[in-house]
C-alpha cells in the first residue's frame, strides 16, 4: 500500500484592473455616499495550462476583478436576451462581495477573524443545504452561490486615491487534512492518449452545452448579476470510463457504470470517455436509489471509480488549485457514508487554433495533457456528521507573503484628468498603429493655435483642435453671447446668453478647460483694428495697446486661423502673420458656400502663396456702413460652419505634420465648397504683388514707420484722393493707372469692327 500525503493548494492571486478602483470611485462618490452596504460582484479566473511558457514557468491563479465585475443599472433588453451568439469559453465565473469602510480607522480595526467565518458560512450553507448538488438558479439579491466565493474588503482615500484591500477566498477547514498519493500523475500517464483527447474535446462541448441550456434562462451578461448565474456551477463535472471489450456484446449502464477502468485497458479492448454536469450525479454514477448504495461497494468491486473533474486554475506542477478544497470538502459531506474514495481529474489545457477563420469553439484544438490525476482521495464520512462549521482559512497574504491588507496607490493613474489625458489620446494613438505610422502627435499637441474670432467658426475650429489632442488655444473676439448664438456656437450654452451677455473670447476659453482641464486655454476681449475704421484721438492708446497685444499673441502662436465675419478684420492678423512668417488657415462663410485657403509660412520648395486679400485689386475698406440686418447676422447654411471648419483644422495639421515628416501628398491652396451644387474645388494661385496685405511694400512700409503706417491705413490718410492709402502703398495706383491707359489707347482694325 503506497503512503499518502497531505495535499496542498495553490491559494487563488488577486488581479484588479485600474479600471475597477474607478468605477469603484464612482460608485462611492455618486451611489453608495455614507453607506457601508456591501455589493455584489463577480470574478473570473481561466484555466491554468493555457499560457504555460517554453521555460515553464508556473503562474498564479490569478481571480480578476474589471470594472464589469460590478452590476450594472440596467436590465438587459429582451434582444439582447433573445440573440444568440456562438459560445467560446474563456473561464469560470466567481459570485463575490465587496465591503468598503468609510474611515480607515474602521478598516484597521476589523475582527478579521469574524468576517471570514461569515463569508465561509454562505459555503457552509451551500453544502449542506445541497445547493451545490442542484442545477443553476437565479441569483438573490446580497447572496453569492457556488463553492468558490470571494470577499473583498476595502477603504478608499479618494482624494489621494489611495486603495487599501484584503481579499478572502474562504475555505472551511476539514477535521484532517485531505491525503493523496504522491505524486499527482499528468492525465497522459494515467489514460490512454485517445481518452486524453477526448477529455478536451468534451469538457468543451459540455461546457457549450450548458451555456445554450442556460443563457436562455438566465442573461450571460455578467454585468447584470442580478440575474445571471454562476458559472462556476459548471466548473465541476464528472467522468466515466467506458470500457468496451470485443469478446463482449454491449452491456447494460449499470453495468459499465460499475466495469469502468482507473487506468489501462487490454489489448482486446478499448475506452471511451463520458462527462456530465454535476447535478446528473444520481443517474451519472448509478445511485438513483441512494439507501442500496454502501461503501463496500467499491470494495467488492474495485473497478468501480468515481471520477470528479474540476477546472483547474493552477499550473504548479505538484499541486492543485485552490477550489479544490471546499469540492473536497463538499463531496465528503455529500458523499462520505457512500464512496469511499473518489479520482480527482485538474483540468487544464492548451489551446492552439486551427487553421480557419471561424471564432467558435469548433476552431480551436484542446489539449488537455498538462491536467493532472489525484487517484484515490479517500473522503471523511465524520464531516457528514459536523452540526456546525469548523475553522475557516483564505485570506491573501500581502507582496511580503504576510497575512496583512494590501495597499496599492494610483494617485498617478486614478486622478480623474490623469485618467482624461489617457484616454484623449487613445484614438490618435491607435492611428499609429496601421494608418499613419509617423504621425507626430507630440508636436501636434504642443502647437500654439491662435483663433482671430470665436463664433461659429471658432467655436467649431476649437473643437477639432482638441479632438487632435491640441492642448494650447487662444481667442481673440470682442463679442458677447447673444441668444441667437448656442444653437449655432458649439461652447456656449443659454446660461450664457443672460445678463447681457458673457464675453466670447473669455467664455470660449474657459468651455474647453470643462471639457478637458488640462487645456492651456486663454480668451482676449479684444476690437481688432481695422482699414478705413477711424480711429478718434480719444482711441488712439486703447488701438495701440490691443495692436501691441496681437502682434505679441501672433508672434507667440505657431497658426494662425482667421474666423472673423467681416473681410478688413483679417487685414491686420494677415499682415503680422506674414511679417512673423507664421501658418495662417483662413476660413469664411457666404450662404451656400466657403472658402478655406492657407498662407504665410511656406513648405518646403513651395512659392509664395496669395493670401485672403491677393485676388483683390482694390484694398479692404469698411464693409460695416449701411448694413441691412441680414447683411448684419452671419446668414448661412447650418451644416457649412462644420465643413469649413473641419477643412480647415485638416490642412493645419497636415502642415504641422509635413513640415516635420514632409509627404508626397499635395496640401490644397484653397478649398471653395458649394452646397447648391455639392462640390468642392481645389483652387492654387501665387501671391499678388501690389497685394495690400502682404507684399513686400506693405510689410517694408509697416518695419518702417510701425504704429503710425498702421494709423495712417485705419483712418484712411490718402496720397491721392482717388484711392485709398493702402493702395498707393502697394502699388495697386500705379498698376490701375497702367491699366487704364492700356485701355485707352486700343483700336480696333476694320475686321474686327465688323466682327463686332
Amino acid at each position: 500500500m503506497s503512503l499518502l500525503e497531505a495535499l496542498k493548494f495553490q491559494p487563488f492571486t488577486s488581479s484588479v484592473d485600474l479600471s475597477f478602483w474607478h468605477l469603484l470611485t464612482q460608485k462611492k462618490l455618486d451611489v453608495l455616499k455614507l453607506s457601508e452596504e456591501e455589493i455584489q460582484l463577480r470574478g473570473s479566473y481561466s484555466i491554468g495550462g493555457s499560457y504555460v511558457s517554453k521555460e515553464a514557468v508556473e503562474l498564479p491563479s490569478r481571480l480578476q476583478l474589471t470594472y464589469e465585475s460590478f452590476p450594472s443599472n440596467s436590465e438587459p433588453s429582451q434582444e439582447t436576451e433573445s440573440k444568440t451568439t456562438s459560445f467560446r469559453f474563456e473561464g469560470f465565473q466567481v459570485d463575490g462581495r465587496i465591503y468598503n469602510t468609510n474611515t480607515l480607522e474602521k478598516f484597521q480595526s476589523l475582527n478579521w477573524n469574524q468576517i471570514l467565518t461569515q463569508a465561509a458560512e454562505n459555503i457552509w450553507n451551500e453544502i449542506t443545504s445541497g445547493r451545490w448538488l442542484e442545477k443553476p438558479r437565479p441569483r438573490v439579491k446580497n447572496s453569492c452561490q457556488g463553492l468558490n466565493q470571494f470577499l473583498v474588503v476595502s477603504f478608499s482615500d479618494l482624494k489621494k486615491y489611495k486603495f487599501w484591500y484584503w481579499f478572502a477566498f474562504p475555505t472551511i477547514i476539514p477535521p484532517t487534512p485531505f491525503l493523496s498519493p504522491p505524486p499527482p500523475l499528468p492525465v497522459s500517464q494515467y489514460w490512454p492518449e485517445n481518452i486524453v483527447s477526448e477529455l478536451g474535446e468534451k469538457f468543451h462541448c459540455l461546457q457549450e452545452r450548458s451555456h445554450q441550456e442556460f443563457s436562455s434562462i438566465f442573461p450571460s451578461d455578467s454585468t447584470h448579476l442580478s440575474n445571471s448565474f454562476n458559472s462556476s456551477h459548471f466548473s465541476v463535472f464528472l467522468i466515466k470510463i467506458i470500457s468496451n471489450t470485443t469478446s463482449t456484446p454491449s452491456s447494460s449502464s449499470s453495468s459499465s457504470s460499475s466495469s469502468s477502468s482507473s487506468s489501462s485497458s487490454s489489448s482486446s479492448s478499448s475506452s471511451s470517455l463520458e462527462v456530465a454536469p454535476l447535478w446528473e450525479w444520481k443517474s451519472f454514477w448509478n445511485l438513483e436509489h441512494e439507501e442500496e448504495v454502501k461503501k463496500s461497494d467499491q470494495t467488492q468491486n474495485p473497478t468501480t471509480e468515481y471520477i470528479v473533474g474540476f477546472g483547474d486554475p493552477s499550473e504548479v506542477q505538484q499541486h492543485a488549485g485552490w477550489p479544490l478544497r471546499n469540492i473536497l470538502y463538499a463531496l465528503s459531506y455529500s458523499f462520505g457514508k457512500k464512496i469511499e474514495k473518489i479520482t480527482i481529474v485538474a483540468f487544464r489545457e492548451k489551446i492552439s487554433k486551427k487553421n480557419n477563420n471561424s471564432s467558435s469553439s469548433s476552431s480551436f484544438s484542446f489539449d488537455a495533457s498538462p491536467s493532472l490525476v489525484f487517484p484515490n482521495i479517500p473522503l471523511q464520512p465524520a464531516i457528514s456528521e459536523l452540526k456546525e462549521m469548523g475553522k475557516a482559512t483564505g485570506w491573501e497574504k500581502d507582496q511580503n507573503g504576510k497575512m496583512h491588507p494590501r495597499l496599492v496607490n494610483l494617485a498617478s493613474t486614478m486622478d480623474p484628468i490623469s485618467l482624461a489625458r489617457s484616454a484623449v489620446d487613445l484614438n490618435l494613438r491607435l492611428m499609429r498603429w496601421r494608418l499613419w505610422d509617423n504621425l507626430q502627435l507630440e508636436i501636434i499637441s504642443s502647437t500654439k493655435c491662435l483663433l482671430f474670432g470665436a463664433g461659429t467658426l471658432g467655436c467649431n475650429v476649437a473643437r477639432n483642435l482638441m479632438s487632435w489632442g491640441v492642448k494650447d488655444i487662444s481667442f481673440i473676439d470682442n463679442g458677447k453671447v447673444s441668444f441667437s448664438n448656442p444653437v449655432r456656437q458649439s461652447l456656449f450654452d443659454f446660461e450664457d446668453c443672460l445678463n447681457g451677455g458673457a464675453e466670447k473670447a473669455l467664455t470660449a476659453a474657459n468651455k474647453l478647460k470643462k471639457i478637458f482641464p488640462e487645456m492651456r486655454s486663454q480668451g482676449f476681449n479684444i476690437s481688432i483694428p481695422m482699414p478705413s475704421h477711424t480711429v478718434t484721438p480719444q482711441e488712439e492708446e486703447k488701438v495701440f495697446r490691443d495692436v501691441e497685444q496681437i502682434r505679441k499673441l501672433i508672434e507667440e502662436h505657431d497658426v494662425i486661423f482667421l474666423l472673423t465675419d467681416t473681410r478688413e478684420s483679417r487685414w491686420l492678423p494677415t499682415l503680422l502673420a506674414t511679417k512673423y512668417n507664421k501658418i495662417v488657415v483662413n476660413a469664411a462663410l457666404g450662404f451656400d458656400n466657403f472658402l478655406v485657403m492657407r498662407y504665410g509660412q511656406q513648405q518646403k520648395n513651395e512659392e509664395k502663396l496669395g493670401c485672403y486679400f491677393c485676388n483683390d485689386v482694390v484694398a479692404p475698406t469698411n464693409s460695416t456702413l449701411e448694413r441691412t440686418l441680414d447683411q448684419q447676422c452671419t446668414v448661412t447654411r447650418p451644416g457649412l460652419s462644420f465643413l469649413a471648419s473641419s477643412y480647415a483644422v485638416e490642412v493645419a495639421i497636415s502642415l504641422i505634420q509635413n513640415k516635420h515628416v514632409p509627404s508626397d501628398s499635395e496640401i490644397p491652396h484653397q478649398m471653395r465648397g458649394f452646397l447648391k451644387t455639392y462640390q468642392t474645388l481645389l483652387l492654387h494661385s501665387k501671391a499678388f504683388p501690389q497685394c495690400p496685405a502682404c507684399c513686400d511694400a506693405v510689410i517694408q512700409e509697416y518695419e518702417k514707420d510701425g504704429f503710425a503706417f498702421l494709423m495712417k491705413v485705419f483712418n484712411d490718410q490718402r496720397i491721392d484722393k482717388d484711392f485709398p492709402y493702402l493702395e498707393s502703398v502697394s502699388g495697386l495706383v500705379e498698376l490701375k493707372r497702367e491699366a487704364e491707359g492700356d485701355a485707352g489707347i486700343i483700336q480696333f482694325g476694320d475686321e474686327e469692327d465688323e466682327d463686332l
